[in-house]
């Protein structure tokens, strides 16, 4: 029997320790969240999270990975501005929701203690520019956008501004700051 059928006991389980998660890490810090204690919110053994997630880093790895393709789509609506507008603000809805929130409150607070976690971050970001790659090519093929910067250049300038406001100076965010940065950036 295939036990990772779509819909079946083991999507049951998926989506309800992924869930567990999210809720653990927007009621207390990573450092006590355990295996056991998601596995319990989540209404399933241990054991069953353990063959599917050897640790907590993996299991958060997955969840992170999933909920940024979810809320953060890439789109393609015909200029640079308008996909950069709709990527970044759906950043931003992301850093607003409580499970977004709480999962950039542990990639920066948390990376520099765990190297799963570090690593994990720096292929976010990679994932990312792999991401948004299309869009800038897009935009280079029609003229809105020349060779430099190059790509990584171009999302850390877009980006930085926003997890300065929103995790440092702890300022709110807003469609109209996304605005003002693109337009920064863009000249």
């Amino acid at each position: 029997m295939n036990s990772s059928r779509p819909g079946g006991r083991s999507a049951r389980v998926k989506a309800a320790v992924h869930q567990a998660l999210l809720d653990e890490l927007v009621e207390k810090p990573y450092g006590r969240i355990g295996i056991e204690s998601v596995a319990a919110r989540a209404g399933v053994h241990k054991t069953s999270v353990y063959r599917r997630w050897a640790t907590l880093e993996t299991l958060f790895a997955e969840v992170a990975e999933e909920l940024a393709v979810r809320e953060v789509p890439v789109p393609d609506t015909g200029s640079l501005v308008g996909d950069l507008r709709t990527v970044m603000r759906s950043s931003v809805r992301l850093f607003k929701d409580p499970y977004g929130a709480a999962i950039s409150r542990v990639l920066v607070a948390e990376s520099d203690h765990s190297p799963a976690l570090a690593e994990m971050s720096q292929r976010h970001w990679e994932r990312g520019v792999a991401n948004l790659r299309p869009v800038f090519a897009r935009a280079r093929a029609r003229g809105e956008l020349g060779p430099e910067p190059t790509d990584e250049r171009l999302v850390e300038a877009l980006w930085a501004p926003l997890y300065l406001r929103r995790l440092v100076n702890r300022k709110p965010l807003t469609y109209a700051y996304v605005d003002t940065v693109i337009a920064d950036v863009l000249g």
